[in-house]
């Protein structure tokens, strides 16, 4: 593991290369002896992820629910009715009506009655009644009388009585939705689906077994 001690200055960071709104957002706080790494963590993920990855001591945003690997790649949890944020290729997990987000090829994962959101290539996975919203090339599940939403490429599972949302560009080049009640149009609970060239869903199990 690399050392993650190196301190915050502004020095090192232009160094590294840091962005110019990071810098501009970090610079007050070096001047002031402020926590950088706890106020990264709690205004920009992927900053505060960048930083890790960077080699910068990031040790005082450590806390319990809160945790990170060197690649900087985190793992938030929250209890019921908490909230967990992850940023890019992080894992957020909430409990009961808890919301968990995760960015971009992150895992979120909410109990029943939860929201769990994930960015593009995500996976977002929410409890029964609970909403699962996952980008472009994701997989987006959700229990009973839940709503797995997904993008363009994207699948999307719900159980009894869900709803299945799926984006697609239609061949006008315009974005739509498709909308899919399972138990109506042969759509079947706990089953994965795409969407085919025409815009109708198809199972996604079958496709991957062909």
């Amino acid at each position: 593991m690399s050392d993650l001690r190196k301190p915050f200055t502004l020095a090192e960071l232009q160094k590294d290369g840091a962005c110019k709104e990071g810098l501009k957002f970090v610079g007050p706080l070096v001047e002031s002896g402020a926590d950088v790494a706890a106020s990264l963590a709690s205004h920009n993920l992927d900053w505060f992820g960048w930083a890790v990855r960077n080699g910068y001591d990031c040790e005082s945003a450590r806390r319990p629910g809160f945790t990170w690997d060197h690649q900087g790649r985190i793992t938030a949890t929250a209890g019921d009715e908490g909230t967990a944020t992850a940023g890019e290729a992080g894992t957020a997990t909430a409990g009961y009506a808890g919301t968990a987000t995760a960015g971009r090829r992150g895992t979120a994962t909410a109990g029943d009655a939860g929201t769990a959101t994930a960015g593009d290539a995500g996976t977002a996975t929410a409890g029964d009644e609970g909403t699962a919203t996952a980008g472009r090339r994701g997989t987006a599940t959700a229990g009973d009388e839940g709503t797995a939403t997904a993008g363009d490429e994207g699948t999307a599972t719900a159980g009894y009585a869900g709803t299945l949302v799926l984006a697609y560009v239609d061949k006008r080049s315009r974005w739509r939705l498709k909308v899919g009640y399972i138990g109506e149009d042969g759509l079947e609970p706990n089953v994965p689906y795409r969407l085919d060239e025409d815009g109708k869903f198809v199972r996604a199990d079958q496709e991957q077994n062909q």
